[in-house]
């Protein structure tokens, strides 16, 4: 927080996110529709951001209304890595908060141990304001109890030090918050998406399938080799597949059998806009993650497909496939059988037509329990004062 900085105690909301420097990306969507919802009620969002945030991206937030403070050092993730002068920013910045916002994936040990450290400046916050905080764990692995300073009991203790001030604590799906708390015995909830909800695009019966995936090479390079196959035996269906800036250099060749076969390849980053678009042209994702990452960590793309009615294909024991499978949506393989996922696609295009009505409607239910509203909704079930109520209609 810059000195002599001065922010409206009543109207103020803090978003702590350490790992928000990028234009791209989910936390940058993240932030700018919650920020926009801030705006409805007539409330400011300060995002606590990297260092290492681009100044461009800063100036175009403030131009939207979103105050971008660089209060984490580069490759300092969490409070308790601050110095002691970054950490009395952080502090200051919160006791100035209507309510307090903290959010970090945690797939590295380093960020895990940082969680009791941002507990315990809420509680220190909230005994002084009374301002709530909710914590987000965007992700969760088998790192926890590898993490020193991230014990349950630290974490326990900061809480039961705070009293009851309404800290709420958030993570991806029901499956992962059963996870988090059977081992640690604090409460978890399932956390809003808060994505950026275009109209549903249309998808008409006898449409002709268009089938894809986004960012191809992040972790799916093990199912890329099966997808020529899958192409071959389908030649009716209009592929898209999309290779993200971060592509191993052994997809290459596969890359250039897929654009034999006709497939539509895009590579490289996509603006926001493009982005979009290309969601909006599928009717079916393939989502191949791996089963051991993916088993305590959920999937943004899963989301945004399910919000805009397109049928995902997960493998089973992943979060996504609970998610499927609680709702009954979409297909679900097991990736350790050979030949599944194919069986699983030709099953969805053999009966597309119902299966792109079943996801139209789902996108509707979907939208309406993780509209963005609902985060300050939840805050203020743990509040004690009401929560600025929107002052004009959210896009649907």
């Amino acid at each position: 927080m810059k000195p002599g900085r001065n922010l409206n105690v009543d109207t103020t909301v803090v978003l702590f996110d350490p790992y928000f420097k990028s234009v791209s990306g989910h936390p940058a969507r993240y932030a700018r529709v919650l920020g926009q919802q801030a705006r409805y009620r007539g409330l400011t969002l300060v995002i606590a951001a990297n260092a290492d945030l681009p100044a461009e991206l800063a100036k175009t937030l403030l131009s939207e209304g979103i105050v971008v403070l660089p209060v984490f050092l580069p490759g300092q993730y969490f409070l308790y890595r601050q110095n002691e002068h970054q950490r009395g920013h952080a502090v200051a910045l919160a006791n100035q908060a209507l309510a307090v916002l903290g959010k970090i994936p945690t797939r590295r040990t380093a960020w895990l141990s940082g969680i009791p450290a941002f507990v315990e400046a809420a509680v220190l916050c909230a005994s002084r304001h009374k301002t709530p905080a909710a914590f987000q764990m965007i992700d969760y692995s088998r790192d926890w109890a590898a993490a020193p300073l991230a014990a349950p009991e630290r974490l326990r203790h900061a809480l039961h030090a705070g009293g009851n001030l309404g800290i709420s604590f958030f993570a991806q799906g029901q499956f992962i918050c059963d996870q988090i708390s059977s081992e640690t015995g604090i409460r978890f909830q399932p956390f809003k998406p808060v994505l950026d909800f275009k109209s549903i695009s249309p998808r008409p019966p006898g449409k002709k399938i268009t089938a894809g995936t986004l960012n191809l090479g992040y972790g799916f390079k093990d199912v890329v080799s099966l997808l020529p196959l899958i192409v071959e035996t389908h030649p009716a269906v209009h592929w898209v597949l999309h290779f993200g800036e971060y592509t191993d250099e052994a997809l290459r060749p596969f890359m250039g059998q897929l654009e034999q076969l006709g497939v539509e390849v895009l590579t490289g980053s996509l603006d926001p806009q493009s982005y979009n678009a290309l969601w909006s042209r599928l009717d079916v994702t393939i989502l191949p993650y791996d089963v051991k990452q993916y088993s305590r960590q959920g999937s943004g793309m899963l989301f945004e497909a399910l919000s805009d009615g397109i049928v995902p294909i997960v493998p089973d024991g992943t979060s996504m496939a609970d998610l499927l499978r609680r709702n009954a949506i979409g297909r679900i393989y097991d990736p350790a059988s050979p030949g599944a996922l194919q069986t699983a696609f030709a099953s969805v295009a053999a009966a597309i037509d119902h299966e792109r009505a079943k996801a139209q409607s789902f996108a509707m239910q979907w939208r309406n329990d993780n509209a963005p509203q609902k985060v300050f909704d939840d805050l203020e079930a743990v509040w004690s004062r009401k929560i600025p109520q929107p002052r004009t209609e959210t896009r649907s």
